[in-house]
């Protein structure tokens, strides 16, 4: 029988998975936590910019894993941040795109130039196809503490009583 969660990080795990698959593993020359190189490629794909770009399910498919192993990844907080940084990099970057791109960056350094407005806009649109989707989060107070005074609340949050709960809404 296999576990529904992998313990370490809470995720969904698929039935042929184990906690070890696809592991980050800690670099000590860097002090960083990397990505196992299938995962690596993914992100790669994910933030390419040209035609060549693949489906989550036609990746998934050239890769042996299911789009749900992809979804998994997505959560991931350490997935996310390097997702947001190659993303970055291969926007701005120095191996950044085509010559168009690379004009259009120039343009875009300079404010004063007539066609700041549309560069800019142009890269920000590009940055924003390759950037991890932002992942809303709502909060609410529940009544009991809308009607409580500053006073109360700190009475209250002195106690040591625990006044925040995290999770799906």
């Amino acid at each position: 029988m296999v576990p529904p969660m992998d313990g370490v990080h809470g995720v969904d795990m698929e039935a042929d998975e184990t906690s070890n698959d696809f592991r980050w593993t800690y670099n000590s020359a860097t002090g960083e936590e990397e990505p196992h190189p299938l995962i690596h490629q993914y992100l790669e794909n994910l933030t390419s910019i040209g035609h060549d770009r693949l489906s989550d399910k036609e990746w998934a498919a050239r890769n042996n894993i299911t789009d749900r192993t992809l979804r998994r990844w997505k959560k991931d907080e350490r997935f996310r941040k390097l997702w947001a940084k190659m993303a970055d990099e291969s926007v701005l970057g120095p191996d950044a795109l085509s010559p168009i791109y690379q004009a259009a960056l120039k343009i875009a350094a300079d404010p004063d130039h007539p066609k700041w407005d549309a560069a800019s806009k142009m890269i920000l649109s590009l940055a924003d196809k390759v950037r991890p989707p932002q992942i809303q989060v709502t909060v609410t107070a529940e009544d009991r503490f809308q009607s409580m005074s500053d006073e109360q609340l700190q009475a209250y949050l002195a106690q040591g009583k625990n006044v925040l709960e995290i999770g799906p809404a």
